[in-house]
Parts: C-alpha cells; structure tokens; sequence
C-alpha cells in the first residue's frame, strides 16, 4: 500500500512539474514575442509575462514610438470580444474632442458619453454591413473615413481569420483592438504594422501637414514645408514611413528617399498610397 500511494505522488508530481514546464514554455515564447517587436520597434518590453502575483497572470506589454508618437501593445480581458480577452495598441491622437467607434459588434453603453454618439452613415455597403460606427461628429467622421482607411480597417477585420476588430478615438486616443490574446511573433507583429497604417491613413486624412512636437503629444499645423525643395507643401503630400517627415511626392520620387539626416528610409505613405 505504501509502495502505492509513493507510486502515485511520484507520478502526480511528475505530471505537476510537465504541466508546469509546459505552460513556462509557452509564457517564456510570448515574452520573446514581445522582446522581438521591442527591438524592431526601439521600444521597452516590460518582460515580466507569466510572473504570478497572488492570483493574477502579469502579461507582456511593449511601448515604443511610433514617429514621435507613443504607443502601447498590450492584453487584458475584454467584454467586446468573443473570446472575453483581446490584444489592443493604443497611439497617441490629435484631436481630443473627437469620439469615434468602428466595431465589429454592437457597443454596450459606455461612460465616455454614448448618447452624444450618432451613427456615421458611410457611402460603402460593405462597411455598413461589417461594422456598427458611432461617433459624436459624424461629419469629421466622414470625412476621416475615406478610401484608404477602409482598405487598412479591413485588412484588421480579416486579420488571423476572426472578422473581430474594434477601433475607437477617444480622449485624444487611437485603439485598434483584436480578439484574444495574440502570442506568436508574425501574427502580433502582422497586427502592429496594419494598426501602424491604419494610425498613417487617419492622420494624412486629418490634416494637410502633421508636426509632431514630442515625444508624448501630436499637433496639427496649418503648413508644412517639404525638406527637399522648401516650399510648403499644397498637395500629393508623402510622409516618410519611419520619422513621418512630410515631403512633396514629386520631390521624395527625384530624390527616391527621405531627405532626413541619417534617416534614408525609401518607403513612404501617401493619402491614398501604401508605399513608394
């Protein structure tokens, strides 16, 4: 009988320790995960994934900036989603006053002012179908939601086969948020860069020049001038993907890369252009 109840608690203990073993595993590649995109992005990981503290689960969080605009990658739990878990990057937006919803479900009423939100009637059939939009002007709203920035919110819609997605400006900020938490490198990292363009669509539609002042903060200037030829900028404008230095296209195609110092980037974003 002995020999039996030692024979169990060895195998328990052995089971104890491969379960373990094995979720480490897997907490110990979605900290990777974010370590990787830290380093593509220059950003912080806070790497502490998987550390338990009481009964709470601390997971992987990344910030970086994006420009000079600050953004924020992280998980948390989440009514909104299907799954009750979601992956969400926030980016810092301009216009403080401007609430907007794109989502793929109904909204549950909020704090943040629902029933100063109105439903934004788009022109696309597909978008009416696919989302519900509310905002508290829906003539900004409008207008920010042209072409370009449909094609970058279906690519988010589509993103890893779930047709979820939710995307909101509120109190000055741009959350793009998907269902569950997202822990492998090129769907996270995939994930990122179609939020990242989508933040450049919104942003070259909202305005004629953007000026980033800090680090923490964007500002909309009335002109801009283009580092090449030094005349403001009235039209065609491109914006250089890594520091977002406005350019005229004209100027960016004869010179075929930014014209930052030490920055050379050769791609670029235009209002209606992925890329040069």
């Amino acid at each position: 009988m002995k020999l039996f109840t030692a024979l169990i608690l060895i195998i328990a203990a052995s089971t104890s320790v491969f379960v373990i073993g094995s979720v480490w595993g897997r907490l110990s590649r979605w900290n990777r995960t974010y370590d990787r995109l830290g380093k593509r992005y220059s950003g912080k990981s806070n790497g502490k994934g998987g550390i338990i503290y009481g009964f709470g689960l601390v997971k992987p969080s990344l910030t970086f900036n994006y420009g000079r605009t600050f953004c924020t990658l992280r998980n948390r739990k989440s009514a909104r989603h299907s799954t009750g878990r979601s992956t969400e990057l926030s980016m810092i937006w301009p216009n403080k006053k401007l609430k907007l919803e794109i989502a793929s479900a109904p909204s549950p009423n909020r704090r943040w002012g629902q029933g100063t939100m109105k439903t934004v009637e788009v022109d696309s059939a597909q978008l009416r179908t696919d989302f519900y939009i509310t905002s508290n002007q829906p003539a900004v709203a409008l207008d920010l939601l042209n072409n370009g920035v449909q094609w970058q919110i279906e690519q988010l819609r589509r993103h890893m086969g779930n047709n979820e997605v939710i995307i909101s400006i509120s109190r000055g900020s741009l959350l793009v948020s998907k269902p569950g938490y997202i822990k492998e490198h090129l769907p996270l990292e995939d994930f990122v860069c179609f939020s990242l363009n989508l933040f450049d669509q919104l942003m070259l539609v909202n305005a004629q020049g953007i000026s980033f002042i800090n680090e923490n903060e964007a500002s909309i200037v009335s002109d801009v001038k283009c580092p090449i030829c030094s005349e403001e900028i009235l039209q065609n404008m491109v914006v250089c993907t890594r520091c977002k230095t406005p350019h005229c296209r004209d100027c960016w195609k004869y010179n075929g890369q930014c014209a930052t110092f030490a920055c050379s980037e050769t791609r670029f974003l235009g209002a209606s252009s992925s890329g040069g």
